[in-house]
């Protein structure tokens, strides 16, 4: 709210019709004073790095409001203040001006969310070459009201503003109302000038000024969103907040002089959990500073320069992370594994590629995109699914398929077919594969990326029969039409034509950029500076113009901390110098190669180990979970390797491929092969086989040169050979599950009624196998009728003498396994489980106690980290009461431990990191208990909790808590608000609302679970513990109101 004056310039006296109508003022704003307006830029305007934002309050004139009367100083583009703080630092300094005045004959009728829009599309215009460049925000009085709606309205539209909401970086709020304006300034004092106002007879227009009422809706709702929104960003942006430390006159605002109150005390114009600062000024100068050495303003600009530095290291850690800026969500509709790559930080539109790729998917259902390698074909491509799903909306899907070789093809539709739920239950692996084709006729509406599909004619069926004719794999494809679109990248011309039918119109090329495409690939926009224009010419002369070669000189800037600057030029030319091959990225390679290896050796040897791999994408499970945290996770942090959603697959460029083949030395390369055979065959295990085919494919392919390395090679052949030939004369076990399975649903039944979404990891979820020992089959249980067991006894009197000496020993493992550890000179709980199964696994009557053996040892296994072999052991147990139990009569206690089986199975994929196993096996089991135990059954709906919890390691929180709490009410309903679970669920909802910022209703709710815990399981009890141990970090975590 802003003081009127009859100082300040460009202001019109009301004409009077009463006497205090003359001493009203109304601030004269023209149509060019409204909207963005640079205010300070850099004389090199490519080279700015940062973005200033002021925005006003209401009833201000936007070209005084900044304005100290005394001095007549902007503080906002005057040289000797803000300029002069942020020298060094590259920023641009703008204001956003709008039409706030609420009463007088040009009054204007506003509202908060229509401001907040307008402000969001400027901030479209004037940044759309540089939608990722961090910003900082100064808001005064409801100009902060405009910044958190727009924040809101940015995270929940993506797409309608790029890069808005990951860009507010910092955000300065000068007496902003958050909780609307104090109750004696709203109520007697807003009377008063009311009365002046209508006495004047002038028009009031007062929703806006309404809208910082306390307790309005619009205010409350916008305020509660935007904690929300700002506690679950990664990072979230910093926030300051100033407040008045003096009364003000509000009788100013109509010439009158009324008793002085404060308009914004400190509870309304700071945030619960972030910094704030008194100011000694009334709220009409609480955003005006005389000069640099004003004292408030030197406190206002030290929070500034803090979030200016902190913003743009935040954004050069986002563009190293993965070698690009963050991409928006997609809103939750994510692609099929392998899934989207991640799209690169800057995009050239390559003269509106993206909308002629449209033009033809929409009237033909098909197009493909043809260049060279490192043209740039994926990322286009990426860049087009990343648009339709945003158009398209929640009912579209994208199929990501690898058409490189006939097994990444195969393995791409598997996993088609697991995300549409096909069932494989008695199909053969070709007509699984078909079944897939049929389920993908009847979806609504998709997009099928196949990308580097270069030789059509190889890409057949893997199960062919010997003298069969081979079956093509392409006749798995649909027949494209508008809502089936079909996008092809490769690098043969004649392919591309001879799959669109010879429609020439229909095949893009992609190959060289223009000058500008060159800089937006560089810079994130069009250079508009001669100094970088040449520099980029420079580069493209000693580089070439491909997007591939490109990319390279961009991942140097980073890699060597040079940016795009004169010393990365120096450093191209340096490594280029007597060098013949003309235009070429090489030095572009050499120099980031280098960098690396003289960073960390290790790191540039095992790209080595994983370039040589012939595959456009390498499944997670082929990397351990100490390779993929560490080894992996700097290679894309560099920009070396790049990731699908959720980390399940990673790719090698092949342009970064080709370059690694130009430099590696034979001795390299021989060490390289051997280590990469040698953990292809480690890794090609029952389990995995199918996921991993395409890799030791890749492998075989090499010409192995070290004795060490070909009979690696020849160990891997076998072993892929007799996969294959067991896969030809077996049915499909569907991905990693039992062929035998009657339990398995077909697609679709029951799945959707499950809607399970995201939510937030309960206290069970805080080891890495959550109450695995608890969960345990109790030893009584053997699932064995009575009379069978006498009749047993009486053929056979020792058995009962050994069956009680396998129950005691049993009954030792389960202590050790509940205690953690054994007894000092004790077995270990995994060598009693393995004798004891022994001595069962004769007897074909104790399945269901065999079974549960074998689970025990799985537990055992997987609390000792031995995860592959907990997941064999768990299959076991699957099998062995799939053999023992019979259909017809479904043993319920064997249906029970089925279910328990798959759940930790399942959980344990989610504790390791294997997020595709962990998903595609609760999809295998989910819909089928939920119909055999009921959806809201104790046990199923344990099995829904360890599901959320996989949603939320991958990402996905936004729906956590709704999820979870129709989890709660489930429980309550079924096992009552004080039932042990009903806790455990009840904790893991008391998390989701401290993690969205509702930390009092989280601590309420804990210390209602911890009061319960302590009745029923007493004080010392580990879940006790736990519920106490959040509770602490929740207290120490709260913030200090001064």
């Amino acid at each position: 709210m802003e003081k009127p004056s009859s100082d300040q310039p460009r202001q019109t006296q009301s004409k009077a019709s009463s006497g205090i109508e003359s001493l009203i003022r109304i601030p004269e704003i023209k149509r060019q004073d409204l909207g963005l307006k640079v205010l300070y830029e850099n004389q090199d305007v490519d080279e700015i790095e940062v973005d200033i934002v002021a925005v006003h309050g209401i009833m201000a004139d936007p070209n005084t409001t900044w304005t100290h009367k005394k001095t007549n100083t902007n503080w906002l583009s005057d040289p000797s203040m803000l300029p002069e703080s942020l020298k060094g630092h590259k920023a641009r300094i703008m204001s956003f001006g709008y039409d706030s005045r609420w009463f007088g004959k040009d009054s204007t009728r506003q509202s908060l969310y229509n401001l907040a829009e307008d402000f969001l599309y400027q901030l479209n215009q004037t940044r759309e070459a540089c939608t990722q460049r961090p910003m900082v925000l100064i808001a005064h009085c409801f100009g902060g009201l405009i910044v958190q709606s727009a924040y809101n309205k940015s995270c929940m539209q993506p797409g309608d503003f790029p890069g808005v909401w990951q860009s507010m970086r910092g955000m300065v709020f000068l007496g902003t109302p958050h909780s609307g304006v104090n109750e004696g300034s709203s109520m007697s004092r807003q009377g008063e000038i009311y009365a002046a106002i209508a006495a004047s007879k002038m028009e009031i227009q007062d929703n806006v000024l309404q809208s910082i009422m306390r307790d309005n809706d619009v205010l409350e709702s916008t305020r509660a969103e935007f904690t929300r929104k700002v506690s679950t960003s990664k990072p979230p942006p910093k926030i300051f907040c100033f407040f008045e430390l003096r009364p003000t006159n509000l009788g100013a605002i109509v010439g009158a002089q009324l008793p002085k109150e404060f308009l914004v005390g400190e509870s309304s114009a700071t945030l619960s959990g972030h910094e704030r600062q008194g100011l000694a000024v009334d709220h009409f100068y609480i955003n005006k500073f005389e000069d640099k050495f004003d004292n408030h303003y030197r406190n206002v600009a030290y929070q500034l320069l803090r979030m200016v530095k902190e913003a743009k290291m935040h954004s050069q850690d986002a563009i190293s992370a993965s070698g690009s800026a963050p991409s928006p969500p997609l809103d939750g509709r994510i692609a099929v594994l392998p899934g989207l790559i991640g799209k690169r930080q800057n995009f050239a539109p390559r003269q509106k590629i993206l909308e002629r790729l449209e033009e033809r998917l929409s009237k033909r259902g098909m197009a493909a995109l043809c260049g060279d390698s490192g043209s740039g074909k994926t990322h286009v491509a990426v860049e087009y699914a990343d648009r339709y799903l945003h158009q398209i909306g929640n009912n579209c899907q994208v199929f990501w398929v690898n058409a490189a070789s006939p097994d990444e093809f195969e393995v791409s539709f598997k996993r088609i077919g697991a995300k549409l739920r096909v069932s494989p239950l008695g199909l053969s692996h070709d007509a699984y594969l078909s079944a897939v084709k049929e389920h993908l006729k009847h979806e609504e509406q998709w997009l099928m990326v196949l990308d580097g599909l270069n030789d059509d004619e190889s890409l057949h069926f893997t199960n062919s029969n010997p003298g069969q004719e081979p079956k093509p794999l392409l006749s798995l494809l649909p027949k494209p039409s508008e809502t089936h679109r079909l996008l092809i990248t490769t690098t043969q011309r004649t392919l591309a034509l001879r799959q669109m039918n010879s429609k020439d119109k229909n095949v893009l090329s992609v190959g060289d950029l223009t000058r500008d495409d060159a800089s937006r690939l560089l810079l994130g926009r069009v250079a508009s500076s001669s100094t970088n224009g040449k520099r980029i010419g420079e580069i493209i002369s000693i580089v070439g113009d491909s997007a591939g070669a490109l990319e390279l000189v961009r991942l140097c800037g980073i890699v060597t901390q040079t940016a795009f600057s004169s010393q990365l030029l120096d450093l191209l030319r340096k490594h280029c110098k007597g060098s013949e091959d003309g235009e070429s990225p090489k030095p572009a390679w050499n120099l980031l190669w280098n960098s690396l290896k003289a960073k960390n050796s290790e790191l540039a040897y095992w790209f080595h180990i994983i370039g040589l791999l012939d595959l456009q994408m390498i499944p997670s499970i082929f990397f351990s979970n100490n390779e993929r945290k560490t080894l992996l996770e700097e290679l894309t942090r560099v920009g070396f390797v790049e990731h699908s959603d959720g980390r399940s697959f990673y790719r090698v460029p092949a342009f970064f491929r080709q370059c690694l083949e130009s430099t590696i030395t034979d001795k390299h390369r021989m060490d390289a092969e051997a280590a990469l055979l040698q953990s292809a065959n480690t890794k090609f295990v029952e389990d995995d086989r199918s996921f991993l085919l395409p890799v030791a494919l890749a492998a075989l392919k090499l010409k192995a040169a070290r004795p060490d390395a070909k009979r690696e090679q020849e160990i891997l052949r076998e072993k892929v050979d007799s996969y294959r030939q067991q896969r030809q004369t077996s049915l499909s076990p569907g991905i990693g599950y039992l062929p035998d399975d009657p339990r398995r649903l077909s697609a679709g039944n029951g799945w959707d009624q499950l809607r399970l979404r995201t939510l937030e990891g309960s206290l069970n979820q805080r080891t890495d196998l959550p109450n695995s020992h608890q969960r345990s089959i109790s030893e009584d249980s053997s699932g064995w009728p009575s009379w069978q067991r006498l009749q047993r006894r009486l053929m056979d009197p020792e058995w009962e003498k050994k069956r009680e000496t396998l129950r005691k020993e049993s009954s030792v493992a389960a202590q050790i396994l509940s205690h953690g550890r054994p007894p000092k000179g004790s077995e270990d709980a995994t060598s009693i489980y393995r004798r004891v199964i022994d001595g069962y696994s004769a007897e074909p009557e104790e399945y269901l106690k065999l079974a549960s053996l074998q689970y025990n040892l799985a537990i055992a296994q997987g609390s000792e980290g031995m995860v592959d072999d907990a997941a064999t052991t768990f299959r076991q147990a699957l099998q062995t009461i799939l053999s023992g139990d019979d259909p017809r009569t479904r043993n319920i206690e064997a249906t029970k431990l089925y279910y328990r089986i798959y759940t930790d199975l399942a959980s344990m994929y989610v504790s390791d990191g294997r997020f595709a196993e962990a998903e595609e096996t609760f999809m295998h089991f989910l819909p089928s208990q939920a119909k055999d135990l009921g959806q809201d059954s104790q046990q199923t709906l344990k099995t829904r909790h360890e599901f959320a919890r996989l949603l939320q390691e991958r990402g996905q929180s936004e729906l956590g808590g709704q999820e979870l709490e129709r989890i709660l009410k489930a429980n309550e309903r079924v096992l009552g608000s004080n039932h042990r679970d009903t806790l455990t669920v009840r904790c893991s909802f008391a998390t989701h609302l401290a993690k969205i910022g509702k930390r009092d209703e989280a601590i309420k709710m804990l210390s209602s679970v911890r009061r319960e815990q302590e009745k029923a399981l007493g004080s010392s009890h580990r879940e006790t513990a736990a519920t106490r141990q959040l509770l602490d970090e929740l207290h120490q975590s709260q913030p200090v109101v001064a």
